[in-house]
């Protein structure tokens, strides 16, 4: 993915939106309002990246959800042990993405998996 798409991604999306097909319609129009100029090609690239981030640290907000058994992310000293270290984790795979994005993330899913 080119740098210009890479620099405004945290710009470019929500988290909450990567759950549902609304969102995901949002997520493009704020990709269009971001960056004017962008393609459909790169709109595919961006999406595509955000599936991948998403599919990939859905798996540690699925493994906070299941520990914690909160519809919110506990503010215990091991919780936030547990959510610096798979905000780590998640960086290491996506070094672009905020790491307010990815608590964001975690947060959305022990929401809606212990509500």
């Amino acid at each position: 993915m080119n740098d210009r798409l890479l620099k405004n991604i945290n710009d470019l999306f929500r988290p909450y939106d990567l759950f549902s097909n609304t969102g995901l319609e949002r997520n493009r129009d704020k990709m269009k309002t971001v960056i004017p100029d962008i393609t459909e090609s790169e709109i595919v690239e961006l999406e595509n990246y955000l599936k991948e981030f998403y599919e990939y640290c859905s798996e540690y907000g699925n493994k906070l959800s299941v520990k914690y058994k909160l519809p919110f992310l506990p503010h215990s000293d091991e919780a936030e042990k547990d959510i610096k270290e798979y905000i780590s984790l998640c960086q290491e795979k996506y070094p672009e993405i905020d790491s307010e994005h990815i608590q964001e993330l975690f947060s959305t899913i022990c929401w809606l998996s212990n509500r």
